[in-house]
């Protein structure tokens, strides 16, 4: 049964990353009808709805659980003007200099403003570079060069209301920089509400544009917790958006493997390992495959060496049956025996194909061939099969080929078999016959 975090955290996704508002207040619902408690549910709820009135009843109960949630209390405020019939308008981020606000509206370019911002702060005026860089924020709340430093000094000036404020600004803008949600981690913890944190963390994993390298840290924080469900989840996340991340399947890899999970855990391997060798994590990925009993992997499966191998070893030994026909002088095969030879090479790789080999890529494709079921554990593919049909024709054809390479490279002994020469008549002379007596 589905736990009331888990529908958190789908309701969520749902809204943010699918904007689907309808399956987001479904999910958000029945996670409060298990945990009425959730603060956050009950503010994501209430993004949910149009009315500003089951708004502001979701927001009070969110600050009934929470007195202290900053984004609750932010919601409130904004409503508050829109209970009252006035439309509310974006007001700059109190800090101790006066400064002129700018109209979100206003087109002018933020370079200047920058500019302006980094000169007053070498010369030591920092409130008013603060105050440059609100006026930033006011046209782009998630401008990562004003964001970071506006919240880096409000911080040491110690006004941390108006640096979270910012922070959240961004938040609720719905920032893809990976550094506002660092941030936004940083002042949750510092303020010690350490579950938020870790929805944060959860929410700066998803997200499309953060680092392998910032993943893995996310991870590590978990699995040091003992959160390894919450580990595991993200990085199954993180690979939805990142599928060919070989250091992000190792890592899944891994924990697969020390929860005992080994044929998640070789599927996984196998994953990184045939997305290429010549990275260190896909040499890694291919060596940890080697921990695990010897089994057929896709990447061998699906290989047209293989098969051919077969088929040169099946070669080989028709040429030493030639080799033999001719009288042990290569010199003496003749077309007609190296022409076996090569025909029983075709020959063998279509058998091989047929019987040992039917997932070769891209030949199983072009025949229409389609994913198998697992039926064992060891089974487990993602390779097409070629179709029965087709796996027929290639082995009567190989068959065939077979059959007329052995003529051709024994023609001689064949010869010999059909058409016998008889020895050469012997007539015994009179004196040999005399002596018989």
């Amino acid at each position: 049964m589905t736990d009331a975090q888990t529908l958190y955290r789908e309701g969520v996704a749902a809204i943010r990353e699918h904007k689907n508002i309808t399956e987001g207040r479904r999910l958000l619902t029945q996670s409060l009808r298990l945990n009425p408690d959730n603060d956050m549910a009950w503010l994501w709820l209430a993004r949910t709805v149009s009315d500003v009135e089951k708004q502001r009843q979701c927001v009070e109960r969110a600050l009934t659980i929470n007195p202290t949630n900053a984004q609750a209390l932010a919601f409130r405020h904004k409503l508050a003007p829109a209970v009252n019939g006035s439309v509310p308008s974006v007001q700059p981020v109190p800090v101790s200099s006066p400064r002129q606000a700018l109209k979100l509206g206003d087109s002018k370019n933020l370079e200047p403003l920058l500019k302006t911002a980094q000169k007053l702060l070498d010369d030591g005026n920092t409130e008013g570079a603060i105050a440059e860089w609100v006026k930033v924020l006011q046209h782009q709340p998630d401008h990562e060069t004003a964001l970071g430093s506006a919240v880096r000094h409000l911080s040491r000036l110690r006004f941390y209301d108006d640096a979270k404020e910012l922070v959240w600004r961004a938040l609720d803008y719905g920032t893809t920089h990976p550094s506002v949600y660092l941030t936004a981690i940083d002042l949750l913890k510092r303020e010690g509400r350490y579950g938020e944190a870790d929805d944060m963390r959860r929410r700066l994993a998803g997200l499309p544009t953060v680092s392998e390298t910032v993943i893995s840290d996310v991870v590590d924080y978990f699995l040091r917790g003992g959160q390894v469900q919450d580990a595991q989840d993200i990085l199954t996340q993180a690979l939805a958006h990142r599928p060919d991340s070989q250091k992000l399947l190792v890592r899944l890899g891994d924990l697969y493997h020390e929860l005992g999970q080994e044929r998640e855990a070789r599927e996984t391997y196998d994953r990184a390992a045939r997305l290429g060798l010549r990275t260190e994590d896909g040499r890694l990925a291919d060596r940890k495959l080697t921990q695990f009993a010897p089994t057929l992997t896709d990447r061998e499966r699906g290989s047209k060496l293989l098969a051919l191998r077969e088929a040169v070893g099946i070669g080989l030994f028709y040429l030493l049956l030639g080799w033999q026909d001719a009288g042990l002088n290569l010199l003496n095969l003749g077309s007609p025996r190296w022409l076996g030879v090569a025909l029983s090479t075709l020959g063998a790789y279509l058998l091989v194909t047929a019987t040992s080999s039917p997932q070769q890529q891209p030949l199983a494709g072009w025949f229409g061939g389609k994913v198998p079921e697992a039926a064992s554990e060891g089974e487990a593919t993602t390779l097409p099969v070629l179709p029965l049909e087709a796996r027929l024709l290639f082995g009567i054809a190989g068959l065939a080929l077979l059959a007329l390479a052995f003529y051709l490279v024994l023609g001689a002994a064949i010869s010999l078999i059909t058409n016998p020469t008889p020895p050469p008549f012997y007539i015994p002379s009179m004196q040999e016959i005399f002596e018989w007596e």
